[in-house]
């Protein structure tokens, strides 16, 4: 069981495009950008009943910004979402 959730969520971060070098490493040594999306990572990877993201898409590159979007579309749990970016909200 131990080695499918660590399968999981490689197959997770590496889908977020964190390279697999980084999926190891301590927090304090990744740049700012990639430590979004491990945070990011962290809150979907338990596929919690409510998800609350505040401002989700800031410091997020275009591409991860549309794997969030495919994402959230396809959560079937609460989500609620808190963001200026009208372009993401719609």
């Amino acid at each position: 069981m131990k080695v499918k959730i660590k399968s999981n969520y490689a197959s997770l971060l590496n889908s977020l495009d964190i390279p697999s070098e980084l999926h190891y490493e301590l927090m304090g040594n990744i740049d700012a950008r990639i430590k979004v999306k491990v945070l990011l990572a962290q809150a979907l990877f338990s596929n919690p009943d409510n998800l609350i993201l505040d401002e989700p898409t800031n410091n997020l590159d275009v591409k991860t910004i549309r794997w969030l979007e495919n994402f959230i579309l396809n959560f079937e749990n609460t989500i609620i979402i808190v963001s200026h970016n009208r372009h993401f909200l719609n």
